[in-house]
């Protein structure tokens, strides 16, 4: 008898408590499994010998220090060690003119420039070949046009945290494959007078 109580209480739950049960049974083995997933292996340490002739060669005044290094820093220098020998004397050129550019920004800039980096390598390759094809987009647009929308990116910039997020909410949904046109929801440019 007491079973068919047991089964009679568990009847007269209301439709939605038994809803918020199971969404909330599914979304804790949803994190469950999902974990394993979320965890990113450990890079393995990087000996100096294991890099090639070229990398040791762009890398060479680290030579002394490069245990000390954690074996994130060491993949990315290596990887950027690998991409340098790989440029053309003119992509060499832009990059030292970008570096001395970075090494002059404001700390907030760095580090916000940092973070998209970050959040580009976590892209997914057909999100960077959205990206990629965006920023072709966009320099394929004429000189006017791109300093106006420049222009709207500062200004948006300068808004409130909160006030970005709808922006930052429609470049994902464009990243993931929505035709939405994310330009209607910066501001408008800041006037003349107003520029910095």
């Amino acid at each position: 008898m007491a079973r068919s109580e047991g089964r009679s209480s568990l009847n007269e739950k209301s439709p939605r408590t038994l809803r918020c049960s199971l969404a909330g049974l599914l979304l804790s083995l949803g994190c469950l499994i999902s974990l394993p997933c979320l965890a990113r292996p450990e890079p393995a340490p990087l000996s100096w010998e294991q890099l090639d002739s070229q990398q040791r060669e762009v890398l060479e005044r680290y030579e002394d220090e490069w245990d000390d290094f954690s074996p994130q820093r060491q993949q990315r220098l290596a990887q950027g060690a690998e991409r340098w020998s790989r440029m053309s004397s003119e992509e060499r050129e832009q990059a030292e003119k970008k570096f001395e550019r970075f090494k002059t920004m404001p700390d907030e800039e760095r580090r916000e420039l940092r973070r998209y980096a970050e959040r580009f390598n976590e892209m997914s390759p057909d999100q960077r070949d959205a990206l990629r094809d965006r920023w072709r987009e966009f320099r394929s647009l004429p000189p006017q046009q791109r300093d106006l929308l420049r222009e709207r990116f500062h200004a948006w910039r300068e808004l409130p945290g909160p006030q970005r997020q709808p922006l930052m909410d429609c470049m994902d949904r464009r990243l993931g494959g929505a035709g939405e046109d994310c330009t209607r929801l910066l501001p408008p440019a800041r006037s003349p007078g107003n520029r910095r």
